[in-house]
């Protein structure tokens, strides 16, 4: 009897610290890059995938204008798809507002997925006049 005691009390502090220290938060993954080039805009972002795949954080976005300025801002966007097949596209342009400086303008921003998994993501650059310059997938 006094074994079954001790045996059920030690599953019961194995399960109590499994529950404080086991699954607190998600997993990280290595971060990884998605490069996009062209005449008239470059960029890249730098992020990482949750192990859940429900977020991605931090996101590091860069944009740099090769034609300083020429009358079209370079700007960058982050694009995300969803295993449902939706899509979402950052809203919000981030332009490289000193185009002739030589370096890129970097930003940063992270994305939750409003419980949809990720499947993967991008960069996208352009100006105002050119068109998109993608990037190339990234796997969660």
């Amino acid at each position: 009897m006094k074994r079954k005691a001790i045996g059920t009390a030690l599953a019961g502090m194995v399960a109590a610290t499994a529950a404080i220290f086991g699954t607190s938060s998600p997993a990280m993954a290595a971060p990884v890059r998605s490069d996009a080039c062209g005449a008239w805009a470059c960029g890249s972002a730098t992020f990482t995938f949750s192990g859940d795949k429900l977020s991605i954080n931090p996101i590091s976005l860069s944009v740099r204008d090769p034609l300083c300025n020429n009358g079209n801002k370079a700007f960058v966007l982050f694009e995300v798809d969803y295993v449902t097949g939706a899509n979402w596209v950052t809203p919000k342009r981030r332009y490289d507002d000193d185009p002739c400086d030589g370096s890129p303008a970097t930003f940063s921003m992270s994305k939750a997925s409003n419980g949809r998994i990720i499947s993967r993501a991008r960069v996208i650059v352009a100006d105002n006049v050119n068109g998109n310059i993608y990037g190339n997938w990234r796997n969660a």
